[in-house]
């Protein structure tokens, strides 16, 4: 697990990074089906387009991108609403790219790639 970094010792004067990524696919109306990918992220429906993702807590983590797969163009637009690396949590929405929130339709993806930051030397 990635999540409590600072028991391992510094190996080198530039930091050690890993890319951490999962897959999560949507079940009828918008919920959660499956997550899977890099172990310890979660998410779940938190309302219409809302997904809350949890992972774990690192103060060297940051959000590196994000990708959504729309078979049906159900939805266009994801757009990250809050993110906080101390707590692990990150809440996203989906939209319809007018803006308005809208959830995935059964089978769509949304992939979340995260840039972990191991050690360091200050």
């Amino acid at each position: 697990m990635w999540g409590n970094q600072s028991a391992y010792p510094t190996r080198n004067s530039k930091a050690d990074h890993l890319l951490a990524s999962c897959k999560v696919v949507i079940g009828g109306s918008g919920a959660v089906s499956s997550v899977t990918g890099t172990p310890g992220i979660a998410a779940a429906n938190g309302g219409t387009g809302v997904f809350n993702v949890t992972f774990p807590k690192c103060p060297g983590i940051t959000l590196a991108g994000w990708s959504l797969k729309s078979a049906g163009a159900t939805v266009k637009t994801l757009w990250v609403v809050a993110y906080d690396a101390s707590a692990g949590t990150m809440q996203i929405t989906t939209g319809n790219g007018g803006g308005t929130a809208a959830n995935p339709a059964s089978g769509d993806e949304i992939h979340l790639h995260f840039d972990v930051q191991l050690s360091s030397v200050d």
